[in-house]
């Protein structure tokens, strides 16, 4: 009976520490999404942005090119910025962050000087350049979420092979639970009866 109860206990406990695996599944899915693929999607529409802030320059060299095509530009960027630090960065990606930004500002900043006035040489070569590293440092960002990414596909299929190998065992306990419980029943018992005491008469 001790040993029928301790089976009992166990398949209780592996189906609680399978639902703790389905929670830490779901809660890996979420991250899977929310920091990996979200921020994908932004790092490639600032991409896509600072490109076009770039090409507005070179077209508005004669002052052909409404402002307000870049100040939506600038807005867009500014946008998609407070969206991508709302997810959750490493350190690697926090380091890789803060020097976009940096080169982000610097470039716009030398695009504000450029805005009203002609290129100078130097200052067109240091918008360039911050450019440049603006746009590496994306595409560094975007390999670190791809590898982010693989991390936590790695840990998803371990904890659904470890989920597997738990109901593996649950139903073989389940099993055993059920055959002990068919021999419990068919055990024949001893009858109790109750005896009388009787009384010869001498």
């Amino acid at each position: 009976m001790f040993f029928f109860f301790a089976l009992l206990c166990s398949v209780i406990l592996l189906e609680y520490s399978t639902q703790s695996h389905y929670d830490d599944l779901d809660q890996q899915m979420s991250s899977l999404y929310r920091d990996r693929l979200m921020p994908a999607n932004y790092i490639m529409r600032l991409n896509d942005q600072l490109h076009k802030k770039q090409r507005w320059q070179m077209e508005n060299a004669g002052g052909r090119r409404p402002e307000q095509e870049l100040k939506q530009c600038n807005d867009s960027v500014s946008t998609l910025i407070t969206l991508y630090q709302q997810t959750y960065l490493t350190q690697p990606e926090k380091k890789l962050w803060s020097a976009f930004k940096k080169d982000l500002q610097i470039y716009n900043e030398a695009e504000a000087s450029l805005v009203s006035a002609p290129a100078p040489v130097l200052l067109q070569k240091k918008m360039n350049t911050s450019f440049d590293e603006a746009i590496s440092t994306l595409s560094s960002l975007s390999e670190l979420q791809a590898q982010e990414g693989y991390k936590l596909q790695s840990q998803s299929k371990s904890i659904l092979n470890g989920n597997f190998l738990q109901h593996m065992l649950e139903l073989s306990l389940l099993f055993l639970i059920g055959i002990l419980a068919i021999h419990w029943l068919r055990t024949e018992r001893p009858v109790l009866t109750v005896g009388t005491t009787g009384h010869s008469a001498n």
